[in-house]
C-alpha cells in the first residue's frame, strides 16, 4: 500500500514539473534556443522548432503520467528525459556553464550548480522507482497504470 502510494506521488511530481517546464518553454522559450545557438547546435529557426517540440513532449509526458495512460511507455520515456536532464546537468557542473539552462524558458536562471545536481538526481531517481516498479511485476501496481 505505501509503495503504490510512493508511485503515485512520484507521478504527480514528475508530471508536475514536466508540464510546467514544457508550458514555460512554450510561452518564452528564449533562454533554451539561446544555450543551443551557444552550442552552436542548430540554426535559430530550428532551435525554436526543437525547443517547442521538446515542450510538447513535456507536456504530453506529464498528462500521460497523471492519467496514467500507457504507463509503461511513460516511464520508460520519462525516466530517459530524466537520464538526459541528469547528464546534461553534471556535465555542466563539471565544466563550470555560466550560462542559464533554458530548464524553465525565461523565468528562471536555472545555474548548473550543486542545486540543479541535487534536483535533476531526485526526478531521476523518481523516474527510475516508477518505471522499475512497472517492469518489477507482471501486472502494472494498482496506482501506476
Amino acid at each position: 500500500m505505501v509503495k503504490v502510494s510512493v508511485i503515485k506521488y512520484f507521478r504527480w511530481v514528475l508530471g508536475g514539473v514536466l508540464f510546467i517546464a514544457g508550458i514555460l518553454k512554450l510561452i518564452l522559450p528564449d533562454n533554451l534556443v539561446e544555450v543551443l545557438l551557444f552550442f552552436d547546435l542548430f540554426s535559430k529557426n530550428n532551435a525554436y522548432i526543437f525547443v517547442y517540440m521538446a515542450s510538447t513532449i513535456e507536456i504530453v509526458l506529464a498528462i500521460d503520467l497523471f492519467f496514467q495512460f500507457m504507463p509503461r511507455l511513460t516511464a520508460i520515456s520519462v525516466s530517459f528525459l530524466c537520464t538526459i536532464f541528469l547528464l546534461i546537468s553534471i556535465v555542466g557542473y563539471m565544466n563550470n556553464w555560466e550560462i542559464a539552462c533554458g530548464c524553465l524558458g525565461e523565468f528562471t536562471y536555472g545555474n548548473f550548480d550543486e542545486l540543479m545536481l541535487i534536483r535533476n538526481s531526485v526526478l531521476f531517481g523518481m523516474a527510475t522507482f516508477i518505471c522499475g516498479s512497472i517492469f518489477k511485476t507482471k501486472k502494472t501496481p494498482i496506482g501506476v497504470n
